[in-house]
């Protein structure tokens, strides 16, 4: 395994840590507090976010499920990984799932991730354009490609 393969196993084994999924005590020794602090210095918007979706989660916001939760860790991941994309925020959806918001002046785009397990993304521009996507997230050029839309749309001037 080169280093950089090594490097990119490191964060997916780390993102999984934190966001719960599948983490055991073993985990929690292996990963020490200074040590995840640091790995995620340069990378500050993910904690947080993982951190948001537990909390949403732990604190029996109405509505939201475990499937729910893990749709939006998935999403996370591959925003992380594969786009340059930051979220403004993440929230609890007006349907009892979560979504993930990405704003500008002028424009907003969302992914919300709903308890039935269906993904869907909007776009608006307070101009009257307005589109929807429904994401798979199993299929992953898919999600990106909307992704990537809604990068150049969040970005254009």
């Amino acid at each position: 395994m080169d280093q950089n393969t090594a490097i990119f196993e490191d964060r997916r084994k780390l993102t999984t840590w934190l966001s719960g999924a599948n983490h055991s005590a073993a985990d929690d020794l292996r990963y020490d507090e200074k040590m995840v602090a640091a790995y995620l210095e340069p990378h500050c918007w993910l904690a947080p976010a993982l951190e948001r979706i537990s909390r949403l989660q732990s604190d029996h916001h109405p509505g939201i499920e475990t499937v729910a939760r893990r749709e939006a860790s998935t999403l996370l991941d591959t925003i992380y990984y594969r786009t340059s994309l930051r979220p403004t925020r993440i929230s609890s959806s007006a349907e009892g799932g979560i979504a993930v918001v990405f704003e500008v002046p002028g424009r907003y785009a969302d992914v919300e991730c709903l308890n039935d397990g269906s993904v869907v993304a909007g776009l608006t521009d307070f101009e009257g354009h307005q589109e929807v996507h429904e994401l798979y997230l199993d299929n992953r050029t898919q999600v990106v490609r909307v992704l990537r839309e809604i990068q150049r749309f969040i970005e254009r001037p």
